[in-house]
């Protein structure tokens, strides 16, 4: 297999993950803010004060609190994404003055 193929071929891959992540981000995103108050924040915002990009954010009015999900499709969450990850749950906390959860949504199926 020469250079170029072994590229598209991984390109193909990583394609194909991401693909399959979008689908479940959509998927989580879907059942969360049916039941509860979508919450939406721009990326360059949360980047601006070095936060990480949050997958799936909603508000809980019974509760009043916040849950950020975070989808993965395969993999695990490594250490910058957690902190970065943190620091969006502490910065929306200090917006809102509210409690913020983090939970991560693990597709069963791969």
């Amino acid at each position: 297999m020469g250079l170029q193929q072994f590229i598209e071929k991984r390109l193909m891959a990583v394609s194909k993950k991401i693909h399959k992540g979008d689908i479940w981000e959509k998927e989580v995103s879907k059942h969360y803010h049916q039941k509860f108050v979508p919450v939406l924040i721009s990326p360059e915002f949360l980047r601006s004060f070095g936060a990480g990009q949050i997958d799936v954010c909603v508000f809980d009015k019974l509760l009043n609190i916040f849950t950020i999900y975070e989808c993965k499709s395969g993999g695990f969450i490594n250490n910058s994404q957690k902190s970065r990850l943190k620091k969006s749950a502490t910065l929306i906390s200090s917006i809102f003055n509210r409690s913020v959860t983090l939970k991560v949504c693990q597709n069963k199926a791969d």
